[in-house]
């Protein structure tokens, strides 16, 4: 998109993509589970018997106990993850006229307000395989310094409309300070 066509946009918002995200956090505590029950399996492979299957017997925990444990920590890490998804919902960019309106917040939402020119910078990381990333714009005169959205889908080309439409709105109001005269 040109600088010439953003002129003419009202309204762009920016959101995380939920469910990638979901998928990703529920990937990793997969991942995460995988690799402790390697472990585990590893251990007692090489060793010919488990060390922490030994040590609760010698503790005198009975195996029930440990099952039950070990099944309620996944649980929470799932559970956890789930929650660090849903936490998402709250971060946003919604560009409308000269305004950038921001949210952030886990549980309690927070909205400000800000003009497009006082964007000083914008960066973007991009998860490898995916067109996914985070989105991260500096700003000037406002309490928060930078804002992160995570798990933006099309990260780049975003990035790219974020940068081209602050540049825009800079060129507009210095334009209108010559045509004022007051440079």
């Amino acid at each position: 998109m040109k600088a010439a066509d953003l002129r003419n946009v009202e309204k762009m918002e920016i959101f995380s993509d939920l469910m990638k995200a979901y998928l990703i956090n529920m990937g990793k505590a997969v991942i995460f589970i995988a690799f402790i029950f390697g472990l585990f399996f590893a251990l007692e492979y090489f060793s010919g018997t488990n060390p922490f299957l030994d040590m609760f017997d010698t503790l005198g925990v009975p195996m029930l106990w440990v099952t039950r444990a070990i099944i309620i920590s996944i649980g929470f890490f799932l559970i956890l993850s789930f929650f660090n998804t849903t936490a998402l919902t709250s971060n946003g960019l919604v560009f409308q006229g000269d305004t950038l309106t921001y949210s952030y917040g886990s549980f309690f939402k927070v909205t400000k307000s800000t003009p497009i020119s006082n964007i000083t910078k914008v960066n973007y990381r991009k998860y490898a395989p995916l067109k996914l990333g985070d989105i991260m714009v500096e700003i000037t005169g406002t309490e928060e310094t930078l804002i992160k959205v995570q798990y933006v889908s099309d990260v780049k080309n975003k990035c790219e409309l974020i940068n081209k439409l602050a540049n825009l709105k800079k060129a507009e109001n210095s334009e209108e300070v010559r045509e004022k005269g007051v440079l």
